[in-house]
């Protein structure tokens, strides 16, 4: 998947979670490192480093 592709279904995903309402800033990254992870998008390491799978 290319970078635009990704970015478009990564915030039409977002949109459609309800994960950009409500949220600061820190919260928001939290949940969309979380749900990319769950969605099998990318690795992440728990230390900051993340990987696109």
């Amino acid at each position: 998947m290319e970078d635009r592709e990704f970015m478009e279904w990564f915030i039409d995903e977002l949109i459609e979670k309800d994960i950009f309402w409500d949220c600061e800033r820190d919260e928001l990254v939290a949940k969309s490192i979380d749900y990319l992870v769950q969605a099998g998008k990318i690795k992440y390491d728990g230390y900051g480093r993340t990987e696109r799978t």
